[in-house]
């Protein structure tokens, strides 16, 4: 049975003598499941993980994983200059022209622009 030093969790928790979580020690915000009760509601530990939560699961009170979110390295200016290399987009200069709101618009007399959104709402794009 690994320790909660071995797995990296000595930082986190405090345990007593027998390697139990002493929960109202907690130094750090964390979900705490035993291993049935993770296995008869995964989902919903992964959608509070994904949301941000981590989650230590536990077999007869002794830490044995500890569930966190990834991490997202990369920031979104990071993301869209690599598209731009790509030349999948191109960066605006993010101000809008003073004249922007007062210019014409495109003519669309057949609709097909409002069709097209219309289509692509009822697919759930």
């Amino acid at each position: 049975m690994s320790s909660a030093s071995e797995l990296g969790l000595n930082r986190l928790i405090e345990c007593d003598y027998n390697s139990h979580i002493d929960e109202k020690r907690l130094n750090h915000p964390m979900k705490i499941a035993a291993v049935s009760k993770f296995r008869a509601h995964l989902r919903n530990y992964l959608n509070q993980v994904k949301a941000g939560t981590e989650v230590l699961i536990t077999d007869r009170g002794k830490p044995v994983a500890r569930l966190v979110p990834i991490s997202r390295t990369k920031t979104a200016g990071e993301s869209l200059t690599r598209m731009e290399k790509q030349g999948l987009i191109k960066l605006g200069s993010g101000k809008l022209p003073k004249n922007f709101w007062t210019l014409p618009r495109g003519e669309d007399p057949q609709g097909l622009v409002l069709k097209a959104l219309l289509e692509e709402r009822e697919e759930g794009r």
